[in-house]
């Protein structure tokens, strides 16, 4: 998930997780997708280190690049021949597009990552690591696959909820990851195939008003959001002294998260009575 599995970027993706399982029936929220108002705000991060937080928990999980349009999976999971030529369809390999005109299958095109190492590299974010997940976790990849001037017009066809309708059938959870709901009309022509939606924003970036543009939107299809992920926000004193205290006593040494915010410990002769 990230290069220290104790650090807060971690825990805050298993809070994350445990924060969608009490939504509702499991049967409910196997369908998950993660959008966001504008480009660059780190759905793509968001939806990767869920998938990988699903997988870590003992979940069979295919993630799903939705972004038709920018597809960002292949950088993520480093898929080496799209990698070596920067071009998501440049391997050749199948991938969502392929599976929507009916020219590949989910089964041969989704590329399954090695259950006891998972290595993941994001573009925005350095999260280098190896995660060993639980027995019986799995994380597969369908990735961007081919390349269509048409999109949208691909979408509003019944391909698309037949391609979610055999990914549930075949995995425990599915986790899309689709375009900015601002920037194309992509995203809304997913809504009535998902269960759980959520918008990830930019920490004092993303002004409010397009954040309830965006919400608007998403409501005006049937879909209210199940919440919003607050992206890149930045570590401040009470966010570290959050971490100290939540974790002390807690795991090796007192607690990982101590490790990270040594400056914040109480000072000498200061006892800890149990207040933040």
């Amino acid at each position: 998930m990230v290069e220290i599995p104790e650090s807060p970027a971690a825990e805050a993706f298993r809070n994350l997780r445990a924060a969608l399982s009490l939504l509702g029936p499991e049967v409910e929220r196997k369908i998950s997708l993660f959008t966001s108002a504008l480009p660059n705000e780190g759905k793509s991060f968001t939806s990767a280190n869920y998938s990988l937080a699903l997988a870590q928990q003992g979940y069979r999980v295919l993630l799903i690049d939705g972004d038709l349009r920018r597809p960002n999976m292949h950088r993520i999971f480093r898929f080496p021949e799209a990698m070596k030529k920067n071009n998501f369809d440049a391997d050749g390999a199948p991938g969502v597009m392929d599976c929507l005109v009916g020219e590949a299958d989910l089964t041969s095109a989704a590329r399954l990552i090695p259950a006891g190492e998972i290595d993941i590299v994001s573009d925005n974010v350095a999260v280098a690591g190896k995660i060993q997940t639980m027995t019986g976790g799995q994380l597969s990849v369908l990735a961007g696959g081919r390349r269509a001037p048409n999109p949208a017009e691909i979408l509003a066809g019944s391909s698309f909820g037949q391609l979610v309708a055999e990914a549930a059938r075949l995995f425990d959870r599915v986790v899309i990851d689709s375009a900015p709901v601002l920037a194309v009309s992509d995203t809304l022509l997913m809504m009535p195939y998902v269960q759980t939606v959520c918008i990830v924003l930019q920490a004092a970036k993303t002004p409010r008003q397009v954040v309830r543009r965006a919400v608007s939107l998403l409501a005006k299809s049937g879909i209210r959001p199940a919440g919003l992920v607050l992206n890149r926000l930045r570590r401040g004193r009470g966010v570290g002294y959050y971490y100290y205290y939540a974790s002390h006593g807690y795991g090796a040494d007192e607690g990982s998260y101590s490790r990270s915010y040594d400056y914040h410990r109480p000072r000498s002769g200061h006892k800890d009575n149990g207040a933040s």
